[in-house]
């Protein structure tokens, strides 16, 4: 065993050769490319982006679903409370069925408040709703507060699974 030990602290070379091989190789795989599609900067045809933040009235995309959020106004009160609504538009544009859950919805007041939506409000509450290819839905989403004059912005964030979110102001 100690024969063994000595060989090695005599002979550092082999190991020397092993760490320079790895090195060159981890060296080699950072230079090249990776497979997938790549932008061409020669191609005629440009790629917009679909817009994900704008004004109340705006129509923004979340995959391939149009949401137009407008006429954002005070409510009837329910309940003895004051309500602010939106007005809110799915188009799905895509081939499949698209969810229109109605988590990831939350409003900032003009004093700074973040608000979730409120269920009820409107005798046209948004429901959530899977469309089919082609189909639209429209309704009111809704939230605990007076409105008011000052900028509000409507948020909606569609998936648990991504960082997307659609913003539009107002004011």
């Amino acid at each position: 065993m100690a024969r063994h030990t000595r060989r090695v602290r005599d002979n550092p070379g082999g190991f020397l050769i092993i760490l320079a091989v790895v090195i060159v190789l981890i060296i080699a795989g950072c230079g090249q490319s990776r497979t997938g599609s790549t932008a061409n900067p020669t191609s005629d045809t440009a790629t917009v982006e679909p817009a994900t933040e704008g004004q109340i009235g705006q129509t923004l995309t979340f995959q391939d679903i149009d949401v137009t959020a407008s006429s954002l106004r005070e409510a009837e009160q329910f309940a003895g409370r004051p309500r602010t609504c939106a007005t809110i538009s799915y188009a799905n544009r895509g081939a499949d069925e698209a969810d229109t859950a109605l988590y990831g919805w939350s409003l900032t007041t003009p004093g700074g408040a973040v608000l979730d939506r409120t269920i009820g409000g409107t005798d046209n509450d948004l429901p959530s709703a899977g469309i089919i290819q082609g189909g639209s839905l429209t309704g009111d989403l809704c939230f605990d507060v007076a409105y008011e004059a000052g900028p509000w912005v409507l948020t909606w964030e569609p998936s648990l699974w991504t960082n997307d979110t659609l913003v539009w102001h107002q004011g």
